[in-house]
């Protein structure tokens, strides 16, 4: 039996992991920018955590709270619930498991149709990003190639443009393992509704 405890999921929670991995990111490719134009010295880890902040928090906040917020205000029986509960419906609903009960899982079938919802949004989200972001990304990698020179001196020219292309191999790996993510995901969602109807089934 599974004795880990389960993860809120809500907002706070949210907005941490998706800030991270967004500013960590974005810390990353600055950090490696300053290290192709300085060289190894104390700039980098400052620029890293720098972006890693101004980035990370903005980003947990705007893909990370926010939607999980719109989440919970559009659960119609999320309010009925304490936070050990709800925490327990999203894991089942989210990993695809069994409530354990009848009591809950009225919640989960609940729960799946918001899931299912926020789903849709995704999609229609990613079909424009996959239409504009590796245009943009790929723009941005060849000029920074083609260019005579970098803008600045480096201490390593070929490391400058090398890591132009960082954002690009970055969006391929988000946006090509999208419908994987999202077929697993949709999943997950099928087996705790099958299993939720079990429990309440006459």
């Amino acid at each position: 039996m599974d004795q880990r405890r389960p993860r809120p999921g809500g907002p706070a929670d949210r907005a941490l992991r998706t800030g991270v991995r967004t500013g960590l990111a974005v810390g990353l490719y600055f950090g490696a920018l300053q290290l192709t134009q300085h060289g190894p010295g104390v700039e980098v880890p400052v620029t890293v955590v720098f972006f890693l902040l101004c980035a990370g928090l903005p980003a947990g906040l705007l893909f990370g709270a926010l939607p999980a917020e719109r989440r919970w205000r559009s659960w119609p029986g999320s309010r009925a619930l304490n936070r050990a509960d709800r925490a327990a419906v999203e894991r089942a609903t989210e990993r695809g498991e069994d409530i354990g009960g009848a009591r809950l899982a009225p919640a989960v079938l609940d729960y799946c149709g918001v899931l299912r919802e926020a789903a849709r949004g995704r999609v229609r989200v990613h079909r424009v990003a996959l239409r504009v972001v590796p245009v943009l990304t790929l723009a941005i990698a060849l000029a920074a190639t083609l260019a005579d020179e970098p803008p600045a001196p480096m201490w390593s020219e070929a490391g400058w443009k090398l890591v132009q292309w960082m954002p690009l191999v970055y969006a391929f790996w988000v946006l090509a393992g999208f419908p994987g993510r999202q077929k697993r995901a949709l999943a997950a969602l099928s087996r705790a509704e099958a299993m939720a109807r079990w429990w309440i089934a006459p």
